[in-house]
């Protein structure tokens, strides 16, 4: 089984080694590995930022998509993991989740299991926390009673028992929320029930006095002048205030709140943060060591690459996605970062041997440096931006110049040599470098000049011969294919591999997809998309 850990290593070499130190960071992948990668799509590393903590912690977000690995459809939770309480009550919650036209199927957008690296990674494993995500609909459009319904629907299966006072304390969160304001999520610990988490947007301004509704017990003045005030004011004028609010019910209204700042994604793609005076003031307050911001430059970022779960190559996204800062009254003042990833399939581009290629026929940069944001696709399915392909791992550069000059550079003269030694019968055997760059040639030449390309379509020998002296013999059949504009991705199947006699007749048909067949028609799967959730 492909693990979360595969994901997580593709992403390493962005992580300021300054700032995640390599202990950490294999403490972090000794907790993954035992998640499957089906929870890569979208994950969150919690990075705390005062000097002398060395921690990151993990969240991973579960949609539609995943859930069959929660619910038990698809090879599930291991064994030594339902042993726990709190996976046996996911994996109960799930299963509510996924049951068609009921209430939290109607109104549950998401949940993410959160990891708190506190503890050696087997013991953190076994008790995750759950945040669940309502849709906008219920956010908006339910009523105080309705919504209130909805949240014990959702509590109902992680906690052992919900008490009068905790229903109390949430009908009071809805009913004294500001018109704007909306509660986003709720999140327990099913390993230790009791505890109740709102997050809440739309405060902006009304946040104190929306905690002096709610008889918060902590000391406004102090979290105003502390926190609120300094931090709000380094994000330009007049002040802007945290963009989430996190507070937590045992079912007393505890003291603490969270405060998250959402941080702008434009500056992000080039190089540097909008928010860098947020930053000074995080270490002002002692809160940050003064070289974080510099090292989060270095994780943002987009760039096509091959993950060992996806069949297809898929485009995977960096951002820093915000900082939180927890107040509670009377105790230190802890910040953390989130660093954000995650993935979708990339549309375009064709499987060759036996993964898709997306071929770049700009010039790289005069200084060999590649754009920031990294590699971004045209409609037609090619990288655009001078930029470098990610081709089985490694960044190839490829330059219109050099197509030219490839053939000259395998021997001196590449008279004679057959593309049928190339493209061996049975399969696209290349397993010498010199048949290699031929094809590249060819390949890459077919980027950038339209006519070779339509006479590769039509007539492949003379073309080829023509252009660089390269014989395909009359014997060996060969044809070039291009993907139609109306096609998101053009896949080649591979040979089929029959062990003993030929397949019969029937079999063929069956093989096919003809009308011989008489099993039902293959389901149409309607979570083959591209598209993601962009938290």
């Amino acid at each position: 089984m492909w693990t979360l850990a595969d994901t997580l290593e593709r992403v390493a070499c962005h992580l300021d080694p300054s700032f995640v130190s390599s202990a950490s960071f294999v403490g972090l992948v000794e907790l993954a590995s035992g998640l499957p990668a089906t929870l890569s799509r979208c994950v969150f590393l919690e990075c705390w930022l005062p000097d002398g903590i060395a921690r990151i912690d993990l969240i991973a977000r579960v949609d539609t998509r995943s859930r069959p690995w929660l619910t038990g459809d698809t090879p599930g939770i291991a064994s030594s993991l339902l042993r726990e309480a709190a996976w046996r009550r996911i994996a109960d919650f799930s299963r509510a989740w996924a049951a068609p036209g009921g209430t939290l199927d109607a109104y549950i957008k998401g949940i993410w299991l959160e990891f708190d690296l506190d503890a050696p990674a087997d013991l953190v494993r076994r008790r995750p926390r759950i945040f669940v995500d309502f849709t906008l609909e219920a956010q908006l459009h339910l009523s105080v009673d309705e919504r209130l319904a909805l949240m014990l629907d959702v509590l109902r299966p992680l906690q052992a028992a919900i008490g009068p006072p905790m229903v109390d304390r949430l009908r009071e969160a809805f009913a004294f929320l500001p018109p704007a304001a909306r509660i986003t999520s709720i999140g327990t610990s099913p390993a230790t029930p009791g505890t109740v988490r709102l997050c809440i947007v739309g405060l902006e301004h009304q946040l104190r006095d929306y905690l002096a509704a709610l008889r918060w017990p902590g000391s406004m003045a102090d979290l105003t002048a502390s926190v609120l005030a300094p931090l709000g004011a380094s994000l330009g004028t007049p002040a802007r205030q945290a963009s989430m609010l996190h507070i937590d019910f045992l079912p007393t209204l505890a003291p603490r709140v969270g405060l998250e700042y959402a941080f702008g994604r434009a500056s992000q793609r080039h190089g540097w943060f909008a928010e860098r005076a947020f930053f000074d003031a995080l270490v002002a307050g002692g809160w940050c060591r003064p070289d974080v911001c510099d090292s989060l430059t270095h994780w943002p970022g987009r760039a096509p690459e091959w993950l060992a779960h996806e069949i297809w190559q898929t485009r995977l996204a960096r951002r820093v996605s915000h900082v939180k800062v927890t107040y509670a009254t009377g105790q230190p003042i802890a910040a953390k970062t989130y660093l954000c990833y995650f993935h979708e399939l990339m549309t375009g581009g064709t499987l060759i041997d036996p993964r898709p290629r997306f071929v770049n026929p700009l010039d790289p940069p005069a200084d060999g440096s590649a754009i920031a944001g990294g590699p971004r696709l045209t409609r037609g399915g090619h990288l655009s931006n001078s930029v470098s392909a990610r081709l089985t791992g490694h960044r190839v550069p490829i330059n219109r110049s050099r197509i030219a000059e490839i053939p000259t550079a395998i021997s001196g003269n590449a008279t004679g040599t057959s593309l049928a030694r190339i493209l061996r019968p049975g399969g696209s055997s290349m397993n010498m470098p010199k048949q290699q760059r031929v094809l590249e040639a060819v390949l890459q030449r077919a980027t950038v000049d339209l006519d070779f390309r339509q006479r590769l379509l039509t007539t492949p020998r003379q073309a080829i011969q023509e252009a660089y002296g390269v014989s395909i013999p009359s014997s060996f059949r060969v044809k070039f294919i291009e993907r139609d504009s109306a096609l998101d991705a053009l896949i080649v199947l591979p040979d089929m591999q029959v062990s003993g006699s030929a397949l019969s007749d029937e079999s063929l048909e069956s093989v096919a997809g003809g009308s011989g067949g008489s099993g039902p028609p293959p389901p149409t799967d309607p979570d083959w998309d591209d598209g993601v959730t962009n938290p």
